[in-house]
Formats: C-alpha cells, structure tokens, sequence
C-alpha cells in the first residue's frame, strides 16, 4: 500500500473519532467546522501527493509551475467561503484541518521503523 493511502486513512479514523466526539460535546457549528476544515485538508493533502508523484516521474514544471499558487490560494478561498457562508466556527475549521498532518508523523515513524528493521509490518525483530 502506497504511503500516501496509509496516511489518508490514519487521517479518516482519527477524523471519524474526533467527529464523534465533537458531535456529542460540541455544537453544531464547531462540528461543521471540523468536517469542513477536514474536508479542505484530505482534498489539499491529495492534490499534493499527485503532483508530487508526477514531479518525481519527471513532470516537474507541469508539477511545480502552477500548483503551489494554486492549491494555497483554492485552499484559502474554501476556509473563507466555508466560515462566511456556512457560517462555521474557525476554531472547528482549524481542528479540522490540522487532522491530516498530525496523521502523517506516525505513518512516517511507522514506515521508517519498518525499513531500518528489516520487516513489513515495522514491529521490530526478525521475519
């Protein structure tokens, strides 16, 4: 399974949990502002593995030329339609967001432990 694939779905259970509990505690505009923020974020995360990928099979202006821009400014018009128009909470939009690149720190000591021991499924030992 490609790296990318592993961290988007750490990302949708912690999503799931997180959602989970917010529903039960929180109301319900900080609640559509995590779905929000998650939403923007998983789609962001993916354009970028896809360009990426393609830079490193050697597209790289197509990759680079535009993308960034782009994304970053798509990205910010989201957040802004989401809480000026829906009308979410910021702080929710925030959370949200943040759930993806705080799955992609254990994917990574998950993936490099797996490599430097030798074995597939990274819990140390030999196979």
């Amino acid at each position: 399974m490609k790296i990318t694939n592993k961290i988007f779905i750490l990302s949708l259970i912690f999503f799931a949990i997180l959602y989970t509990v917010c529903t039960i505690f929180f109301n319900k505009s900080f609640t559509a502002g995590v779905l929000c923020g998650y939403m923007i974020a998983a789609l962001n995360f993916f354009m970028l593995s896809r360009k990426i990928t393609s830079a490193f099979e050697g597209k790289i202006f197509g990759a680079l030329a535009f993308n960034t821009q782009i994304r970053l400014l798509g990205t910010g018009v989201a957040v802004w339609a989401a809480y000026e128009y829906l009308r979410v909470s910021m702080i929710g939009i925030l959370v949200g967001i943040s759930v993806v690149p705080l799955s992609i720190l254990p994917v990574a000591i998950h993936h490099y432990r797996a490599e430097t021991d030798d074995t597939s499924d990274g819990c140390g030992g030999s196979a």
